[in-house]
């Protein structure tokens, strides 16, 4: 049925949603931890620019 269809749509995008979430949040902490390095001048040149 339609219902069904559009239910299956809303769980799929939830889920797809969830991900870039995950995403997001794995790339702020790695500049959080990029961040905190450069602050104590271990960082290599690659990773500043």
């Amino acid at each position: 049925t339609d219902v069904e269809v559009i239910t299956s749509r809303i769980k799929k995008l939830n889920i797809e949603q969830q991900y870039q979430k995950a995403d997001m949040n794995y790339f702020i902490e790695i500049r959080m931890e990029v961040g905190k390095e450069k602050v104590n001048g271990n960082v290599p040149v690659e990773l500043t620019e």
